[in-house]
């Protein structure tokens, strides 16, 4: 299954390329629709006045959350990133994972009073929902709810990096996340 939100900007040959990584469930960043502008201004500090454009490039803060190593480091694996959250903008999940997720999530089964087959209603559960987490009590978006109960489940969430994505409103926000990351490559990956 493959999400992807309306005012997202992408290549068409990168949802190939999520499809490629064969992973349960697989994200590309995507920046929200805000500027950063302490990133803006550290960088410009740094840019001289021809390259004043690759600002653009460091203005953004993404809808996800990363996994650090121990020593607060990005660990690259298979060209893929960790992580703890995602938004749902442009996500690609493996049906096995819905359907473990509804095996495992009874809770979330419902029946839906709109227009549709009753027969249906067996196939109604909200995965995507929001939800207060117990132990922090933060709230957490349909999208990282999503990503939360599949990581207690034991799945993991992964970014590839090499993928931008622009997110469309009053302004096209161009995503472009792997210019604001040094990473560190898996040491098993390392020795190949």
């Amino acid at each position: 299954m493959m999400f992807i939100d309306a005012d997202i900007g992408f290549n068409p040959k990168d949802v190939i390329k999520l499809l490629a990584r064969d992973r349960d469930v697989v994200v590309g960043a995507y920046p929200k629709k805000t500027v950063n502008w302490n990133s803006v201004m550290l960088k410009a500090k740094d840019t001289e006045k021809e390259k004043f454009m690759e600002l653009q490039q460091n203005q953004a803060a993404y809808v996800l959350n990363i996994k650090l190593d121990d020593e607060k480091r990005i660990k690259l694996t298979k060209g893929l990133i960790p992580v703890h959250d995602a938004g749902t903008g442009f996500m690609m999940i493996k049906r096995d994972v819905i359907l473990k997720m509804c095996e495992k999530h009874p809770e979330t089964k419902y029946e839906n009073d709109l227009n549709f087959d009753s027969d249906l209603n067996n196939y109604f559960y909200a995965l995507f929902d929001t939800m207060i987490e117990p132990e922090t009590k933060r709230y957490l978006s349909e999208d990282y709810t999503f990503c939360r109960r599949w990581q207690k489940m034991g799945g993991e969430i992964w970014l590839d990096p090499g993928i931008d994505l622009d997110h469309i409103g009053s302004y096209t926000y161009t995503g472009n996340i792997s210019n604001q990351f040094t990473f560190v490559k898996d040491k098993e990956e390392e020795k190949k």
